[in-house]
């Protein structure tokens, strides 16, 4: 019994999952059309997961900025950076950062 079963081991091994952090991000930008949707076109080009997002409107008359804040899965600082550089690059984008 002991060979027979010893026969049907198979050799098996298996690959960690990759492992992705969560990064805040808060874009700061001017009000128009679809810039919510090229602040997701921008993550999906990249294969950036979305987790959360919420979006406010700029407020022209008091001089504050619109925002839109995501939270996406992230794997590794380098990704991160382009992330920020092409979020950056968006018609109508003040600003981006990373916040904690």
């Amino acid at each position: 019994k002991r060979e027979e079963f010893l026969q049907k081991i198979v050799s098996a091994s298996w690959q960690a999952a990759p492992k992705n952090y969560l990064a805040n991000i808060k874009v700061y930008c001017n009000d128009r059309i679809g810039l919510l949707r090229d602040v997701a076109a921008t993550c999906s080009s990249l294969n950036v997961n979305i987790i959360k997002t919420s979006a406010t409107v700029a407020d022209a008359k008091m001089h504050i900025p619109g925002q839109v804040d995501i939270v996406v899965e992230i794997p590794d600082i380098e990704k991160l950076r382009i992330l920020l550089e092409n979020l950056s690059d968006i018609e109508g984008v003040v600003n981006v950062r990373k916040i904690q």
